[in-house]
């Protein structure tokens, strides 16, 4: 796609270059001939003022022609803008310390938490609640099984264990104040989920990791990358 926006650009800008050249030799020629018939008689002046005029007729459809330069180079920048992928980085953290990293590609202005996962092709259990929407049961072996258990199954007694959930705001981690199927993931955002023991509104921290960390480079899609989990873990703020 890159490539034919680029041939297309490329050819809009050589049409007007061969434009903007004719015009500029037909005003030299003027300039040339009029110079010459002066040097061979004395012209009225009629005919001076018809010569000038010409040229100066030229030379303004030459300056139309300049903003016209500027086309191409704006097109080739939209065309490869609409081209260039959005990018979120994701990090999770299991129970057991294993942390994975993904920098997941869209086209979209934005999607949502729920569909950040499912782009990053990790096993997902969700339930759907009216009052909530869809949330979160279990995540690559991780969590309950439902139907088969409460989504929340480690959640019915005095101790809590569930995936919670977070979003990278001025270098820390800050609890989601709404659910994963109802918040939209931008391009730049770091997404987190981290399993382990804690209540709603203060889960299991997941460890910090900065966008240009997770994503580099631009990456054709998702990919994963296992860390080992930092000594230290982020507080709550």
């Amino acid at each position: 796609m890159i490539e034919n926006g680029l041939s297309s650009v490329v050819h809009i800008g050589s049409c007007v270059l061969r434009r903007a050249s004719y015009v500029v030799r037909r005003a030299l020629g003027l300039v040339r001939h009029s110079t010459q018939y002066a040097r061979r008689t004395t012209p009225p002046a009629s005919r001076l003022t018809h010569y000038a005029l010409r040229i100066t007729h030229h030379a303004s459809r030459l300056t139309h022609y300049a903003p016209l330069l500027l086309i191409p180079l704006l097109l080739y920048t939209l065309s490869f803008a609409q081209e260039t992928p959005n990018r979120a980085g994701l990090v999770i953290r299991y129970d057991d310390g294993r942390v994975e990293t993904y920098c997941v590609t869209f086209s979209e202005p934005s999607i949502s938490g729920i569909e950040m996962l499912r782009r990053a092709g990790v096993p997902l259990i969700t339930a759907f609640d009216t009052a909530h929407g869809e949330a979160v049961c279990k995540i690559d072996g991780q969590g309950c099984d439902y139907p088969l258990q409460p989504c929340f199954c480690q959640c019915q007694g005095a101790d809590c264990a569930y995936w919670a959930y977070y979003h990278l705001q001025g270098g820390e981690w800050v609890y989601s104040q709404v659910g994963a199927s109802s918040y939209q993931v931008k391009n730049g955002d770091v997404e987190g989920w981290a399993w382990g023991s804690g209540e709603p509104g203060q889960g299991t921290f997941p460890p910090l990791y900065t966008f240009d960390q997770i994503c580099a480079l631009p990456t054709p899609s998702a990919t994963s990358t296992p860390t080992p989990l930092p000594s230290s873990t982020p507080t709550a703020t």
